[in-house]
C-alpha cells in the first residue's frame, strides 16, 4: 500500500468527464438495490478536498479515492474485497473504493473486507444520522445509503468531498465518479478518524501515559488537556484492519487542579493500569486504582506522596526496582530526577509508599530535555531515555535500590 512515486493526495482535484449517474446498485454480499437520483442533480466537475476541517487521513483518504475516479476504475461488483486492498477483477465496488482509499492513507486496512453492512455495524468513529444531512460532515466522511430505512437494509457507501459532493463507484456498467449527495435513502455517516492525531502537549510538557486500562493486554491513551484527564482505548482487537485507535476518546478524571501532571502504570500490581495524578498546589500525589471497564477511575483518589518539592516538571510511574510494582519518579526543573520505591508488595498494609523516602537519582538534565521511561533491554527494571539538543540518550537500569542510575 505505498504512495511511493503518487502524487501528493492532499486537496487535489480532477476533472470528471462524461455522464455523471447518482442513482446507486452497489452492494456486497447481498441483494441488488438501484436508489433513483435526485431529480435535481445536475453532473458534478471536479474531484478533491472540497471544504476544510478534515483531518491530514481524511484528506488523504479523498485523494487517493480521487486517484481512483481520475484513472475511471470501473465498477466492478466484489472489486476490492480480497485479502489485500485495491482493485481486484478488473475494478472496484462501492465499499472496495472506500476501503483502497483509506488503506492507502493509513497504511493499514481499517475498513476491512466486509460488506457495506459490516462496515456500519463494526467500524469505529464519529457517527451521523441520515436526519442531520450533510450540515455536519467532513470531507472524508463515509455515507452509508439504506433500501429498508434500518442498518439491514445498507447497499451503499460513498466518500464525502466537501460541499455536498460524493466520490463513488455507482453499479454495474459505470465508473468511479463524482456526484451530488442524494438524500433518497440516506441512512447516515461515519467519520472514521474523529480527530485525525490527538494533540497531547509539546515537548516535555506531554502529560500522560500509554499503559493497559481496559485490561486486556493492548495498550490505551491517557492524556491531560488540562482540565480533564482523556482516554482512548486501543480497538485494535476488534476494529477492521487492527488499527489501535479509530474510537473516540472521553474524560475518565475531572477537576484536575491547575497544573496537574499525570502518569499511568502498574502501581497497585494488577493488570488494569493505576493513575498518578500530582498537584502542584498541595504538593500531593494522588493514587487513582484501575478497575478497568468503561469507566476506569472513581471517586477522588488518595494521597499517597507528598513534599516532592517545588518545581517539579515530569511524573512517571515506572518499575524502577524490577518487583512488578510501578515507582514514582519525577524531574525537576534545576535538571534532576527522583526515585520513590513503591513497596507495596512487601509491606503488610499494602501501602505504596509507606515508609519510604525519595532519592536524587539523576543530576544535569538538561532544561529542554524531554524524558521517558521504559525497560529498554528486558531486564524488568525501567530504564530512562532523555534528548540533549538533537541527541537521545539512554541510562540504563543498573538494578542496584540506591542508585539505579550511575
Amino acid at each position: 500500500m505505498s504512495s511511493s512515486g503518487r502524487r501528493n493526495p492532499f486537496g487535489q482535484r480532477f476533472t470528471v468527464v462524461g455522464a455523471v449517474v447518482a442513482a446507486s446498485a452497489c452492494v456486497f454480499g447481498t441483494t441488488a438495490f438501484t436508489v433513483a437520483p435526485e431529480a435535481s442533480a445536475a453532473p458534478a466537475t471536479t474531484c478533491g478536498v472540497l471544504a476544510g476541517g478534515a483531518s491530514p487521513v481524511a484528506q488523504a483518504a479523498v485523494g487517493y479515492a480521487c486517484d481512483e475516479v481520475a484513472k475511471a476504475v470501473p465498477y466492478v461488483w466484489g472489486g476490492g474485497h480480497g485479502a489485500v486492498p485495491g482493485p481486484s477483477g478488473g475494478g472496484l465496488d462501492c465499499s472496495g473504493l472506500v476501503r483502497y482509499a483509506y488503506a492507502e492513507a493509513t497504511g493499514a486496512d481499517p475498513i476491512g473486507s466486509g460488506s457495506t453492512i459490516t462496515e456500519w455495524d463494526t467500524l469505529g468513529g464519529t457517527r451521523f444520522s441520515g436526519a442531520q444531512g450533510t450540515g455536519p460532515l467532513l470531507p472524508g466522511d463515509l455515507l452509508y445509503w439504506s433500501s429498508n430505512g434500518a442498518a439491514s437494509g445498507i447497499h451503499h457507501v460513498a466518500i464525502y468531498l466537501g460541499a455536498n459532493e460524493i466520490a463513488q463507484e455507482p453499479e454495474t456498467g459505470e465508473t468511479a465518479q463524482v456526484v451530488p449527495f442524494f438524500s433518497s435513502g440516506y441512512y447516515g455517516a461515519i467519520r472514521p478518524f474523529p480527530g485525525g492525531s490527538l494533540s497531547m502537549g509539546t515537548g516535555n510538557s506531554v502529560n500522560g501515559g500509554i499503559d493497559d486500562v481496559s485490561g486486556d493486554g493492548h495498550a490505551d491513551l491517557l492524556w491531560s488537556d488540562g482540565s480533564a484527564v482523556n482516554y482512548l482505548p486501543d480497538s485494535s482487537s476488534t476494529n477492521p484492519g487492527g488499527v489501535p485507535f479509530s474510537g473516540n476518546s472521553a474524560p475518565v478524571v475531572t477537576g484536575l487542579p491547575a497544573g496537574a501532571l499525570v502518569a499511568a502504570g502498574a502501581i497497585t500490581g494488577h493488570n488494569t493500569a493505576d493513575l498518578f495524578i500530582y498537584d502542584p498546589s498541595t504538593d500531593e500525589v494522588r493514587l487513582y486504582p484501575g478497575v478497568g471497564g468503561s469507566t476506569p477511575y472513581s471517586g477522588t483518589g488518595y494521597v499517597v506522596a507528598s513534599y516532592l518539592g517545588s518545581n517539579v516538571t515530569k511524573i512517571f510511574a515506572s518499575d524502577v526496582s524490577g518487583d512488578g510494582y510501578a515507582d514514582l519518579v519525577y524531574t525537576k526543573s534545576d535538571g534532576t530526577a527522583w526515585y520513590l520505591p513503591n513497596n507495596m508488595g512487601s509491606t503488610s498494609d499494602h501501602l505504596p509508599f509507606a515508609g519510604e523516602s525519595a532519592v536524587q537519582i539523576v543530576s544535569g538534565l538538561p532544561s529542554d530535555a524531554v524524558v521517558a521511561m521504559g525497560d529498554l533491554n528486558g531486564d524488568h527494571h525501567a530504564d530512562m531515555l532523555y534528548t540533549d539538543g538533537g541527541n537521545l540518550y539512554a541510562l540504563l537500569n543498573t538494578g542496584s535500590a540506591s542508585a539505579p542510575f550511575t
